[in-house]
């Protein structure tokens, strides 16, 4: 679905990030984490054509993502991103139509199919009883999920999120993980999405790509990539990781300066 290849990329031709490769199957779910500054959002917005790679290339099934024109692109690749800086408070459901612009002409009016199609999505996310609400009169969870009825209703096969959660509290954080594991579960859309909070990355995503200072530092499973080790060495602070208890997934505890000279110890296997 996605390869990039030795892909550098930054701002006035200073690299932020370096040498990144890897391949996203179709129908998988990639996090990608690291500290701040190690380069995810540089990264994403490369992948997005929100900046152009200086060295190295980009297939979208392979093809380089150069040689598809946007707009063809935009009916396939979609992306989230955290925030969006609106001129107008559009109403909620003229918000999620836009997401059908690249399938229709120019002035044209929306056709039955793409009525459909946004009714659909704003069930899907549940919001259809907000529809004639202004933006601007949502709550954050809402807005999210109205961001992500309108990246739905583009109809992509992969979906970019740059920190979907950001901003909610934790009850609409899970909640709109949910949706977005539903999808990748049962429609088989392929994802690709930043986050922070690494309890959730090892929880959702399939595999997961650890950034350091504009370099991968470690691809693979959750089990493979949250080793106490690898946090560490990236993050530099001290972790313990144990597994959780219902989902046999790799859970990370933060150590408080206060407790480590206690538990360093036991940091081990």
């Amino acid at each position: 679905m996605l390869e990039l290849r030795l892909v550098s990329s930054g701002y006035s031709s200073k690299p932020v990030i370096s040498d990144i490769s890897f391949k996203v199957e179709s129908g998988s779910f990639w996090g990608i984490i690291g500290p701040n500054g190690a380069g995810k959002t540089t990264l994403f917005r490369t992948i997005s054509r929100i900046i152009n790679p200086l060295s190295g290339d980009i297939l979208f099934e392979g093809v380089n993502v150069s040689d598809i024109p946007r707009l063809d692109l935009a009916k396939t690749v979609t992306t989230m991103l955290q925030s969006y800086d609106l001129p107008f408070s559009y109403t909620v459901e003229e918000f999620v139509m836009m997401g059908r612009f690249p399938h229709q002409k120019r002035f044209e009016k929306p056709t039955k199919n793409d009525l459909e199609i946004v009714e659909n999505n704003l069930e899907f996310t549940d919001i259809a009883h907000l529809k004639q609400r202004r933006l601007h009169e949502l709550s954050g969870g809402e807005r999210q999920r109205a961001v992500l009825a309108q990246a739905l209703a583009q109809k992509p096969k992969l979906l970019l999120l740059d920190e979907p959660t950001a901003y909610l509290d934790i009850g609409h954080q899970i909640a709109m993980l949910d949706l977005i594991k539903k999808l990748n579960k049962t429609e088989g859309l392929t994802v690709v999405m930043i986050l922070h909070d690494l309890n959730f990355a090892s929880e959702y995503c399939e595999n997961l790509l650890l950034l350091n200072n504009g370099k991968i530092h470690t691809m693979g499973t959750p089990g493979e990539v949250l080793s106490y080790k690898n946090i560490e060495q990236v993050y530099k602070t001290v972790a313990i990781v144990k597994e959780n208890p219902i989902s046999r997934k790799p859970y990370v505890f933060a150590v408080p300066n206060e407790y480590r000279n206690k538990k360093q110890g036991e940091l081990a296997p």
